[in-house]
């Protein structure tokens, strides 16, 4: 494989790391859309996967010009992008089966694992790690039951849901990401509403993501959103050996955890509605021997060597991406 990486928009600070472990980078900030596409045809491309799709700052324009045999969707959009430019989307057997293919543009190009890649790091193995509960407002005997996942994902139900088992799980908090003021009041006014003081509901600001994985190995289990889980947010739980509860619901974003939980060998995870769920939870933080069962396989190298075996996702990968060419 010669491994194009055509870069706009773009200027953290992987951008170095990625500039000097790929076969070309090409820079189309500057370019207008045909000589961004110009520059693709240039190079003879087999296959284009876009990172982009339809968010924000997309380059569509592109994508349309057709400037690769094969183009695919991955990993940013979950979900079809309802346009026929796109050959194939990347997915996997949990969060897009086979019976959802009609309601989507793009062929499934299936990975027999998960679809997600992640980074290959056991969080969890930093030594380092200084960060006390008291540091972030909370007591240092307290329960912590985290959701970092943005503000517009939790909905009514799954809210209702989490306050519920605060108040059937004593020294129990609530640690939510500090998205928006609005968020944060609406929450506060809900909990009070339902008997919960607002001192068991504690807001975490936006940190550097270093400094998050290490708080976030403070909680005791992360609690998933329904309609839209934890994506991003589920693999840091993962890694820093958090366990996850989670729903599965009937759409690409609503299974992404059930996804990563199954190739992490913890699909007894996955809960499939809101009573299971709450057990769950109350069941993990209330029973140590089955907390510490689940905490010990997400430690275990064992147990979950797959997940964080980027190079054997490299080969299927490949495998998958050889199959639409040849």
């Amino acid at each position: 494989f010669e491994v194009y990486i055509f870069s706009y928009n773009h200027d953290d600070e992987s951008r170095d790391y990625i500039k000097n472990n790929v076969f070309k980078f090409v820079e189309l900030d500057g370019l207008d859309n045909t000589k961004a596409t110009q520059k693709m045809i240039d190079c003879n491309l087999d296959i284009l996967i876009d990172l982009t799709i339809i968010i924000t700052n997309n380059r569509q324009e592109i994508i349309h010009n057709r400037p690769a045999k094969k183009i695919i969707s991955y990993l940013v959009y979950p979900g079809t992008s309802g346009s026929s430019i796109y050959d194939y989307i990347i997915t996997d057997k949990i969060v897009t089966p086979i019976s959802q293919q009609k309601y989507y543009t793009e062929k499934f190009l299936y990975l027999p694992r998960t679809y997600q890649i992640n980074d290959g790091r056991r969080l969890y193995k930093n030594k380092n790690n200084k960060s006390h509960k008291k540091d972030h407002g909370l007591p240092e005997s307290s329960i912590v039951l985290s959701c970092f996942n943005q503000s517009f994902k939790i909905e009514e139900v799954m809210l209702s849901c989490w306050l519920d088992i605060l108040k059937q799980v004593s020294n129990s908090f609530l640690w939510l990401l500090e998205d928006n003021e609005a968020s944060k009041e609406n929450i506060y006014s809900f909990a009070k509403n339902r008997g919960i003081e607002e001192s068991r509901i504690v807001f975490a600001p936006r940190i550097n993501r270093a400094d998050h994985l290490l708080r976030l190995q403070l909680s005791n289990v992360t609690l998933d959103t329904m309609i839209y889980n934890g994506h991003t947010t589920t693999t840091d739980s993962l890694q820093s050996a958090v366990p996850v509860v989670t729903l599965i619901g009937n759409h690409f974003a609503s299974r992404v955890s059930a996804s990563l939980l199954t190739s992490i060998g913890l699909e007894e995870l996955v809960t499939k509605n809101i009573s299971e769920y709450k057990s769950l939870a109350i069941r993990l933080v209330s029973d140590s021997v089955y907390f510490n069962q689940i905490k010990n396989n997400l430690l275990n190298d064992d147990f979950n060597n797959d997940f964080y075996n980027i190079e054997k996702f490299v080969v299927e990968l490949e495998d998958s991406l050889i199959s639409i060419i040849n």
